[in-house]
């Protein structure tokens, strides 16, 4: 880090609580320990629906540990909107909204990212703040503007467009349905449409037919 402390930076993303959570960090914990022989600092950072409540702590007889748990509705949105970054800005929808009325939160963040993302990039963030407002359960009006602000660079004419959607588009949403599967009880049917592909896309992916 800055101070030049050397130690394995540990992060997992929730999008379900996961009463078995605190074991699963332990593990991870001993295994890296084992094999590095490095300090672990972890960090859960939850992203789904309603508050976080899986456990951080083991107290055994002979076991002590803890790891953090972080809940991005306890932060608020506008920390997000300080970055430079349409990437992090974009995080601010799973941002504490404290009494401001959704839609008007909404509208503010679709703005800083149509002032900070560039061209085509602009398209693809609209896309996964589509997916970071279903996990909040978020089903507004604005999703209207992204559509008409990506609509001004026709991405769907676009040569550059076409060969990056062919060559990674699927790389992605296969990673991202993989990581649903594994971190969610949603159905075939809800990862599908979040993911934006086909049930048997899914389907495929969970048999093994798809392999990493």
């Amino acid at each position: 880090d800055s101070e030049g402390n050397r130690f394995i930076l540990h992060i997992e993303y929730q999008v379900a609580n996961e009463p078995q959570m605190a074991l699963r960090m332990a593990e991870y914990c001993i295994m890296a320990l084992r094999k590095y022989r490095l300090p672990v600092q972890q960090h859960v950072i939850f992203l789904g629906k309603g508050r976080a409540t899986m456990p951080v702590r083991i107290e055994e007889e002979n076991l002590r540990f803890r790891y953090n748990l972080i809940n991005l509705k306890d932060i608020d949105y506008r920390v997000f909107l300080k970055s430079t970054f349409p990437e992090q800005k974009i995080l601010a929808i799973l941002g504490n909204f404290e009494d401001e009325q959704p839609e008007h939160v909404l509208r503010h963040i679709v703005q800083e990212v149509k002032q900070s993302a560039k061209g085509l990039e602009l398209g693809r963030y609209f896309r996964q703040m589509r997916i970071l407002a279903q996990l909040r359960n978020l089903d507004l009006n604005f999703l209207d503007d992204m559509e008409s602000v990506s609509s001004f660079f026709r991405k769907e004419k676009d040569i550059l467009y076409i060969w990056g959607k062919k060559e990674g588009q699927e790389e992605s949403q296969e990673a991202f349905v993989r990581n649903l599967l594994l971190n969610t009880d949603f159905s075939l049917e809800k990862i599908a449409m979040l993911a934006d592909v086909s049930e048997a896309f899914v389907r495929d992916i969970q048999s093994g037919k798809k392999e990493n």
